[in-house]
């Protein structure tokens, strides 16, 4: 195990080459870089001294931090996801999360009650295994399964074979398999299936189906479909709704409605006099369809109930059990006694009384059945997203092996596989188009956006787009989760599995709710008791409302009824379930929204800050600009050559001596320009060969199409001055010093410039073009300036941001004053940071958040993560624009996947109705119980009461209510955004767009004063 120090890395673009690298050297097992934290992990069987030298060798520093031995197994912390059922608010996941932080074994846990799955990251030791965690959640009285293992960073990279083995076969292929290179877990399915989870890195689908069919017979089948914990729970629960219906439907309409319309029992005939010592067939008859709906379709709650109150943390079962099963337990006893006493007319009108108590049992259970019901429903509504994200892939792929075509299942499709890819077909994996044709393709499931793309040789296309037209190959470069579509699904499920801050307090709040309730249903019965007895409350007064028939006020077991009547509504009103789904139902359904409109929220803390915002950093190129700049003129200065010595042997170097250039170049001084212009542009292009900034590659690519030049090849030396330029060694006369930078990185090195360069370079600048200087060994050269196209909804977007968000916009960017100045008042940013450095925007930030301009500012920045990452990990917020296929950037919040800033608006429209939602939903779950409780309590009473059957009604309803709240973000729309007269929704404008010069704007620059300066 070896941790690199590597200095140079500015960019994700940086550490992916880094990491390639790393990757590819002989004997790393696995790789990982990040560019914030400057530290390369490597495993394998390697020698530090050899990994310094790969990182050399792409044009990195590198210094050995740390080097220690790692055993085969137990090296790496374990990441275990775990299946829980039996959870039914957050006092159970509460009590599984709070049990198993306590484990010695266990770094973090966390349980989410709406996924139905325990996330637990165990230490290294091994002193946990994932059965042992399964086992211990076991303990505290809830099911558990392993869904899945990890090991370290193989959750980076894992993919997924179904395989049918005898079941003879079994143990030995299971055994098999996990000793197989790259296997990271295998576990049986149904149907004589081993689902075997790996990493595609490492081993290929094909190859480990040879092995397994080699040894032990196994045959490629279709995974089976994984049943949602949602669908299942809400099959069962509608399972054992539909068989209470119908008795609690008879005992409804004859124990509440008949008497309700007036129905007395003399009507029922035979039914109504005594047949079997004081009770009469009709109490008989209610009572048999009573027992069975509390003591089978109910038994889930009380089963529910005895768990919770074993593991000491009561809950919703908790509180309907306790309510049913002492109406019941009570009736039945005095049923009983009736039963079992001589004839009188006392006994017999306590049984008819006694009726009320014992039919309010199916009744009430069937109400909170319908409540689950329509509450699970509402949930498999909520996580469709997701799983419409999951089965947008293709099922199989078409294998290009010599000059055979083969269908085979994508589960099979292996990195470096070609594929063939014709219109109508779903993208299987993510791929580099490798043929010389054009395809067009719908992004639309991964970016939210329509439009069709054109694809030619060497682009990639993403897993889950749809081919419109065309047809070519394509090279599998990522499979399984690894592709980008696998990695949003990934993500998704990740934020749905986190807490926001405002979730831990209302789960703090649940767990001390139901104890508070039972202890206030315990304090109303005494209270009423002792109000009856003491004669202050005649229960006779207010029979009726209850449709029993009069029994003797004096009477014990009557009295003890009408005070049971209240303790029983406080029961059954009460419903924590509301306040624990509050916050995660709105947040699941805001994520997969999210989602599919191409914006990856990686945690709801994201979308808690994000609706709070007072300030918006956004860095410029790729952010307000499109990040494809184009070189609009260049100048060079004539007699260069000669000042820098270069004359003679750029002549021996240069042999067509005449060069055709695309671009206008003038010259800035007497004297002939071709020699001058052909070696600027060879220099350039040489000089920017490894460059990963779009400023670089549109250098490089407009070289390349410069008739005449040498050939350009990649510079020694090479080392990237962040927010500055390049420095490197050209290969001319045994090695030429070279610069090419910014205006800045130009004055700091070249003391004596040409005036005419001067002219022309403020000229370009003054017009909103960033100018790129080279100069070689200390003598200017010449300069390309550049212009990146304003995104057509910038201005649209900032207008949105200032005026209706209320937040306060900067603009930070490297370029220089007048540059950064001329873009920021095209967009009306009045708000101006330039020339700053990687550290510069994070301090920018950093300052902002300490209320540098008067008061403290929640923070978020935009970037397209080129540059950007210390700003991004440092926001409260961090936005990175235009990933595409980079959805895992590690220093970002908030991926979009999209390159419209209209999506950003999106988004931070989506923060603020989720929050509103969530505010919505504990408004209705804390403002039903606390002002329920008192009424059902009967602090009102006789002026309002709420019997215990309207109270359960109302505890199913508190929930369906939260949970049907939060679905309506599913009818969430983009902010309609204006700008001039014209009107932009989602990414297409309605009206075109005017001039931005057509409204106002601010002219007062707001300074920043940062501590570097």
């Amino acid at each position: 195990h070896v941790t690199l120090k590597v200095s140079g890395m500015t960019c994700g673009a940086c550490s992916s080459t880094v990491e390639a690298a790393l990757s590819r050297a002989e004997g790393v097992q696995r790789a990982s870089v990040s560019c914030v934290t400057h530290l390369a992990v490597v495993e394998g069987v390697v020698q530090a001294a050899d990994l310094v030298e790969v990182v050399d060798a792409v044009g990195f520093d590198a210094v050995v931090d740390e080097v220690r031995e790692v055993a085969e197994e137990g090296g790496e912390e374990v990441v275990v996801e775990v299946k829980v059922s039996g959870m039914t608010c957050t006092a159970c996941s509460g009590t599984i999360e709070r049990h198993l932080q306590s484990l010695s074994g266990v770094r973090e846990a966390t349980v989410s009650l709406v996924l139905g799955k325990a996330f637990v990251v165990l230490a290294p030791d091994g002193r946990r295994t994932p059965e042992d965690v399964a086992e211990e959640i076991e303990l505290v009285g809830f099911d558990a399964e392993v869904a899945l293992v990890q090991r370290g960073a193989a959750a980076a990279g894992r993919a997924f074979l179904t395989v049918r083995v005898e079941a003879d076969q079994m143990v030995a292929a299971t055994a098999a398999a996990l000793s197989t290179e790259g296997v990271l877990a295998v576990s049986p399915a149904a149907d004589q299936r081993l689902s075997i989870t790996y990493d595609p890195r490492r081993q290929g689908a094909r190859r480990l189906l040879a092995i397994l069919a080699k040894a032990h017979g196994a045959v490629h089948t279709a995974a089976t479909p994984d049943e949602g914990l949602h669908e299942a729970h809400a099959r069962d629960l509608r399972r054992d709704l539909v068989r209470a219906a119908g008795p609690a439907l008879l005992v409804l309409a004859v124990a509440f409605v008949a008497p309700a319309a007036g129905v007395q029992r003399a009507v029922w005939g035979s039914l109504g006099r005594p047949y079997v010592g004081n009770l009469d067939l009709l109490t008989l008859a209610l009572f048999g369809l009573a027992t069975p709906v509390q003591l089978v379709f109910g038994w889930r709650f009380h089963v529910a109930a005895a768990k919770a109150l074993r593991r000491k943390s009561p809950n919703m079962d908790v509180l309907v059990s306790t309510a049913t099963g002492i109406a019941y337990t009570y009736s039945a006893a005095i049923l009983c006694i009736c039963l079992l006493s001589p004839l009188s007319d006392h006994s017999a009108q306590m049984a008819v009384a006694t009726v009320h108590f014992f039919a309010m049992c199916p009744v009430l259970i069937t109400v909170v059945l319908m409540g689950k019901f329509l509450e699970a429903r509402a949930k498999v509504q909520a996580v469709a997203s997701v799983a419409a994200l999951s089965s947008a892939g293709a099922a199989t792929a078409v294998l290009v092996q010599g000059d055979e075509e083969v269908e085979v299942a994508v589960e099979l499709v292996e990195v470096g596989d070609v594929l063939r890819l014709s219109a109508g077909m779903t993208v299987p994996v993510d791929a580099q188009v490798v043929s010389d044709e054009f395809v067009t393709v719908n992004e639309s499931v991964l970016t939210g956006e329509s439009t069709a793309i054109t694809k030619t040789i060497r682009d990639s296309v993403l897993s889950g787009s749809s081919c419109v037209s065309g047809n070519c190959l394509i090279r599998a470069t990522r499979v399984g989760s690894c592709t980008t579509l696998g990695q949003i699904v990934q993500l998704v499920q990740d934020a749905q599995a986190s807490k926001a801050e405002v979730q831990r307090v209302a789960d703090r709040v649940a767990r001390v709710f139901v104890p508070t309730v039972l202890l206030l249903a315990v304090l109303t019965f005494l209270v009423w008791i002792a109000l009856v007895q003491s004669g202050a409350v005649d229960p006779c007064s207010y029979q009726a409302d209850d449709h029993m028939d009069c029994v003797d006020g004096g009477d014990l077991s009557f009295r003890l009824l009408f005070a049971m009547k209240f303790g029983m509504a406080v029961l059954m009103v009460a419903c924590p379930c509301a306040m624990g789904l509050a916050t995660p139902m709105a947040v699941m359904v805001a994520t997969g929204v999210a989602a599919r409109r191409g914006c990856l929220v990686k945690s709801a803390g994201a979308l808690e800050a994000g609706a709070r915002l007072d300030a918006i950093v956004l860095d410029k190129t790729g952010t307000i600009t499109v990040g494809e700049p184009e070189v609009r003129e260049v100048a060079v200065v004539p007699g260069a050559l000669g000042a820098a010595g270069l004359e003679k042997a750029w002549e021996d170097h240069w042999r067509t001596m005449q060069v055709v250039s695309p671009v206008r170049t003038v010259a800035c001084g007497d004297g002939d320009r071709a020699a001058v212009e052909a070696f600027f542009w060879w220099a350039v292009g040489t000089a920017e060969a490894a460059s990963e900034h779009p400023l670089g590659r549109c250098l490089l690519r407009q070289a390349s199409d410069v008739v005449g030049l040498p050939p350009i090849v990649p510079p020694s030396d090479y080392e990237y001055s962040g927010g500055r330029g390049v420095k490197c060694s050209l290969p001319l006369d045994g090695g030429v010093a070279a610069r090419i930078g910014n205006v800045r990185f130009w004055e700091e090195h070249v003391s004596h410039r040409s005036s005419d360069l001067d002219k022309w370079v403020q000229g370009w600048q003054a017009r909103g073009h960033t100018v790129v200087v080279l100069h070689v060994g200390g003598v200017t050269v010449g300069a390309a300036a550049l212009q990146d196209a304003v995104r057509e909804d910038a201005a649209a977007v900032v207008e949105h941001l200032q005026q209706t968000l209320g937040c306060e916009v900067w603009l930070c960017t490297g370029d220089n004053t007048a540059t950064a100045q001329a873009i920021a008042n095209e967009v009306g940013i009045s708000n101006v940071v330039s020339e700053a450095l990687p550290a510069t925007k994070a301090e920018c930030v950093q300052q902002l958040q300490r209320g540098a301009c008067g008061r403290r500012s929640r923070v978020c920045f935009v970037g397209d993560g080129i540059n950007d990452s210390p700003a991004l990990a440092t926001a409260d917020v961090g936005v990175a624009i235009g990933a595409g296929a980079q959805v895992a950037l590690d220093a970002a919040d908030v991926v979009l996947v999209g390159s419209d800033l209209s999506d950003f608006a999106t988004f931070l429209s989506l923060c603020r109705a989720t929050m509103r939602t969530i505010a919505l939903n504990f408004f209705w779950a804390f403002c039903f119980n606390f002002v329920m409780l008192p009424v059902a309590a009967g602090v009102f009473f006789p002026a309002v009461h709420i019997p215990p059957l309207v109270a359960g009604i109302g505890m199913a309803a508190s929930s369906c209510l939260v949970v049907c709240c939060s679905l309506l973000l599913q009818r969430f729309s983009p902010p309609m955004l204006m700008h001039g007269s014209g009107q932009r929704r989602g990414g297409r404008w309605r009206v075109p767009v005017v001039d931005p010069s057509a409204f106002g704007r601010p002219q007062t620059d707001a300074v920043l004063l940062l501590a570097s300066e």
